[in-house]
């Protein structure tokens, strides 16, 4: 693929039909609202948004080296490429976004630290301070309470002190940019691997050069704790078995739990990572000597408990115990299916007993759709939800992180 057709993402745009919630009812990052908010940029000021950020943002601070990035074939002086993990070590991860306004903005950390610097005394539009502080202000739900997120910004607190910071995906890059304003301290961490984790390094990076700052237990999540060990129970193997089995993330990538030594253990399918788990309760695990990491399991229901909840650091991730079907169930659900909004079809087919997808006319890999609930499967991320009528499957509906209820009938 070369460009992408900035007409036919705002045409698809235009067809989608579902709304995720009522406007105003909770806040939801969107990278097509700042796709078309570009696009008034643009027909406001008769500039692309490449050229009008030189001219207004960019060229009055002296970021000479940073531009948005809209065309695919522009050739980027020293560029760092992005890369994500392999069995063999890394693998350039090419990326031909260049949709831009959502993302798509490449600079280096001398020009972040122009951009920062611009906070604190600012040089854009009347160069009043009203400009920055209009940035700051966030953004009311219906109900009067914050949607917590400003314009472009995330107001926090990191141990006592006031944050101002925001996060940055796309390829192989990760990014994070932390300010704290009080104290007129900053930490740009610019990455180009996909498994770089730059929310904490930010955040690590601050703990060492705000320690006399910042209240007790700044910890950075990644090093060991000086807290004592919690005190551990020993369950038998009957009350561990009713753990055992495989579980399923959101991203469809399995979580498996077995007994070995008579304790649990956890092996993670995406990288093969395995490790044991201690029991603090009759349904608790910690990983011994990373207490950061709770495993909870719930529901139980015929023996076996249906749910497995990993609270990590302040982040939670469900997981669903995976549900199996035989072939004659999962042939209800194969066939085409269009949808509408994307003017696209969807294939779905049985291979080696596995229920699988496939875009028509494109020759990638078809995705496994792994069985989670009654009518419900996942897969890269994406929560296939079928609908039926008269008992027969009729369409799905595809809920994809932040866009949801995308509508497909079958053929």
């Amino acid at each position: 693929e070369r460009r992408i057709d900035e007409g036919a993402i705002y045409e698809l745009i235009k067809r989608q039909k579902a709304l995720n919630f009522m406007p105003g009812e909770r806040h939801l990052y969107s990278n097509s609202c700042y796709f078309m908010l570009a696009m008034i940029v643009e027909r406001v000021s008769g500039l692309s948004l490449k050229n009008f950020a030189e001219k207004h943002m960019f060229g009055p601070l002296g970021m000479e080296n940073t531009h948005f990035h809209d065309d695919v074939n522009h050739i980027v002086k020293n560029r760092a490429f992005s890369y994500e993990v392999s069995d063999e070590g890394f693998e350039n991860l090419i990326m031909r976004f260049d949709l831009v306004g959502s993302g798509g903005l490449y600079s280096t950390i001398e020009d972040m630290a122009r951009w920062d610097q611009n906070f604190n005394h600012n040089k854009l539009g009347n160069g009043s301070a009203e400009l920055i502080q209009k940035m700051h202000v966030e953004g009311l739900l219906n109900n009067g309470e914050s949607g917590n997120y400003a314009f472009g910004l995330v107001n926090g607190t990191y141990h006592g002190l006031r944050t101002v910071g925001h996060g940055g995906a796309l390829a192989g890059y990760r990014t994070y940019f932390l300010r704290f304003p009080a104290q007129r301290v900053s930490v740009i961490v610019l990455a180009n691997v996909s498994n770089f984790r730059s929310s904490t390094k930010a955040h690590a990076v601050a703990s060492v050069v705000l320690e006399d700052h910042l209240e007790p237990d700044a910890r950075p999540d990644d090093e060991p704790s000086d807290k004592p060990e919690p005190e551990y129970v020993q369950l038998p193997v009957t009350e561990l078995s009713k753990f055992t089995g495989v579980y399923v993330l959101q991203s469809g990538a399995e979580v498996t739990v077995g007994i070995k030594e008579d304790s649990l253990h956890v092996s993670q399918g995406w990288n093969n990572v395995e490790y044991a788990v201690s029991a603090t309760g009759a349904s608790t695990f910690l990983i011994p000597h990373k207490t950061s990491v709770q495993f909870k399991f719930s529901e139980l229901r015929n023996g076996k408990t249906q749910t497995l909840t990993v609270d990590q650091s302040g982040g939670r991730m469900v997981t669903r115990r995976k549900k199996e079907l035989a072939r004659a169930d999962l042939e209800a659900y194969a066939g085409s299916y269009y949808s509408a909004e994307l003017n696209v079809y969807y294939t779905l087919f049985l291979e080696e007993g596995k229920l699988k997808s496939r875009i028509r006319y494109r020759h990638n890999e078809p995705w496994h759709l792994v069985h989670t609930a009654k009518d419900q499967f996942m897969a890269e991320g994406i929560t296939f939800s079928f609908t039926r009528k008269g008992g027969n499957v009729t369409g799905v509906k595809l809920d994809a992180g932040r866009a949801l209820n995308i509508e497909f009938r079958k053929d």
